[in-house]
C-alpha cells in the first residue's frame, strides 16, 4: 500500500540555504503539475525562487519566479487566507517594479483593489508604480479616488501634493495638500522630497519666511543636509561651503587649462549659439522670467557624441579632465541666458558634486547668490560653488550671459565612491 503524500508548507523553506532553495522550487514545481488548481504549491514555488534568484542574482529565476507568482495570484477566490494573498501580492509588485515590467505589477495592484477595496494603501502603491514611470497624469487620477473616499490620507495627500506641483504647477493647492500630509505624520509622509517641495512651492508664492521655517524642520529630521543645503542624494562627510576655489578642489590642473583656451571655447560656443535648435530649452522649471538654454556636452559621466563633434576643442580638453567627464552625478554644457532672465531659488540633487562656471561672454548686470552670498561671473575665470545649496540667478543686464559649465566630482569622494555611485 502507498503511503500518502505529505503536503508541503510554502513557509518551509522561507530560512535555508541556497540548495535548499533550489530543491524546493522542484518539490513545489512537482505540486503544480499534480494540483494545478491549489494555491500552496504555486506559493511555495514563487517563494523558493525568488529567494534563490536573490542568492544568484539572476534575473531568469526572478522571471520563474514572477510567473509562479502570477499563476498563484490568479486561482484568487481559492485563496482564502487574505494576508498571505496580499503579501504575496506585494511581494509581486516589489520584484516587478525592480525588473522594471511596471505595467504588469499595474495588473496585480488590480487584483488587490478588488481583494481589499476598502484599503487606501493599496489604491496608494497603484500611484507610486504610476509615479515611478513618471505617468503622473495616472497617478493623479488614482489619488483622487483615494482623497474623494478618504481625504485625510495623508501618503495620499503629501503623493498628490507632488503631483500638483509637479505637472499642473499648481503651487497654491500643493502647499495644502503636502502641508495636511506632512503634518499627518502618517507613514511615508516624512520625506525630504515633500519638504523639498513644500518649501519651493512656498517661495514661488512669495512666501519665503514660511519656506525657512520648512527648511528648517527638514533638517532637524536630517532630511537633508542643512536649511541652505536641501541636496537628496548625499554621501555623508563631505566637506559643505558655498563657493570654492580652484585649489580648495584640487583639479586646478585642469581647470587653469580650461581658463588658458577660454577664448577658443568661448569661439566655439559662439560658433554653436549662431546656429538654429542646437541649444535647447532649460528643461527643469527653475526659470521664472526671460530666456535660458543649453547645449549639453557630457551627461552623467557619458559623452554626448554629436554635440561633442561640434565642439571638440572644447571635449577634447574635458575627455582629459576625468573627474568631469566621468562625473555620472554631473554635466558638463554651454549655458546661454538672455537679458530679463530670473532663475528661482533651488538646490541641486546631491552633495557628491561641485559646478563650476567659465564666464565667456559676461555683461553687467549678471548675478548669483549662493546660500547668502552673491557674487558675478568673469570672462575667462572659474567660479565655483556647490550647487547643492540654495541658489539663485539674476540677470539684469541688456545682452545675454554666456558659460561653460563643468561639474566635477566632490574631492572628498574615494576612488570606490566616484566608481560605484549611481548616476543622476
Amino acid at each position: 500500500m502507498k503511503s500518502k503524500q505529505k503536503s508541503i508548507n510554502p513557509h518551509t523553506y522561507t530560512h535555508t540555504n541556497e540548495k535548499n532553495y533550489a530543491a524546493a522550487a522542484k518539490i513545489f514545481g512537482k505540486l503544480t503539475h499534480q494540483h494545478p488548481d491549489k494555491p500552496e504549491g504555486f506559493l511555495g514555488q514563487a517563494r523558493s525562487l525568488d529567494k534563490l534568484a536573490d542568492k544568484q542574482r539572476s534575473n531568469s529565476l526572478l522571471s520563474q519566479a514572477l510567473q509562479a507568482y502570477k499563476r498563484y495570484l490568479a486561482l484568487g477566490d481559492a485563496i482564502a487566507d487574505l494576508a498571505q494573498f496580499r503579501a504575496a501580492a506585494e511581494r509581486c509588485i516589489e520584484r516587478m517594479r525592480f525588473m522594471g515590467h511596471f505595467m504588469q505589477a499595474v495588473a496585480v495592484h488590480q487584483q488587490l483593489i478588488d481583494r481589499f477595496p476598502n484599503e487606501p494603501g493599496v489604491r496608494n502603491e497603484l500611484a507610486i508604480t504610476y509615479l515611478l514611470q513618471n505617468l503622473l497624469s495616472d497617478a493623479k487620477l488614482v489619488l483622487q479616488k483615494v482623497l474623494r473616499r478618504w481625504p485625510k490620507d495623508g501618503f495620499a495627500q503629501v503623493h498628490y501634493g507632488f503631483v500638483l506641483r509637479q505637472l499642473d504647477r499648481d503651487y497654491k493647492n500643493a502647499v495644502t495638500y503636502l502641508r495636511e500630509g506632512i503634518n499627518s505624520q502618517a507613514s511615508g509622509t516624512q520625506d525630504g522630497r515633500f519638504y523639498f517641495n513644500l518649501g519651493d512651492c512656498l517661495q514661488r508664492l512669495g512666501r519665503q519666511a514660511e519656506a525657512v521655517e520648512v527648511y528648517k524642520r527638514g533638517a532637524a529630521l536630517k532630511l537633508f543636509p542643512s536649511a541652505y543645503q536641501r541636496s537628496l542624494y548625499n554621501e555623508p562627510n563631505l566637506r559643505a561651503q558655498p563657493y570654492w576655489t580652484k585649489a580648495e578642489t584640487t583639479y586646478a590642473t585642469y581647470l587653469n587649462k580650461l581658463e588658458l583656451n577660454w577664448r577658443v571655447i568661448r569661439d566655439e560656443a559662439l560658433s554653436l549659439l549662431g546656429r538654429r535648435d542646437n541649444f535647447l530649452d532649460e528643461a527643469e522649471s527653475l526659470r521664472d522670467t526671460g530666456n535660458w538654454q543649453q547645449f549639453e556636452l557630457y551627461s552623467r559621466g557619458q559623452q554626448r557624441f554629436k554635440n561633442c563633434q561640434k565642439a571638440p576643442i572644447t571635449c577634447g580638453m574635458i575627455e582629459k579632465f576625468t573627474a568631469a567627464s566621468g562625473c555620472r552625478r554631473g554635466q558638463v554644457k554651454f549655458s546661454v541666458m538672455q537679458a530679463g532672465t530670473h532663475v528661482h531659488a533651488h538646490c541641486g540633487p546631491t552633495n557628491c558634486r561641485l559646478r563650476a562656471h567659465l564666464g565667456l561672454v559676461v555683461p553687467k548686470g549678471t548675478h548669483l547668490r549662493v546660500a547668502e552670498e552673491e557674487r558675478t561671473w568673469t570672462e575667462g575665470e572659474f567660479l565655483i560653488f556647490d550647487d547643492s545649496f540654495e541658489h539663485e540667478v539674476w540677470h539684469n543686464g541688456t545682452s545675454f550671459r554666456l558659460v561653460l559649465i563643468v561639474d566635477v566630482w566632490h574631492p572628498d569622494l574615494s576612488v570606490h565612491q566616484r566608481r560605484t555611485l549611481s548616476a543622476i
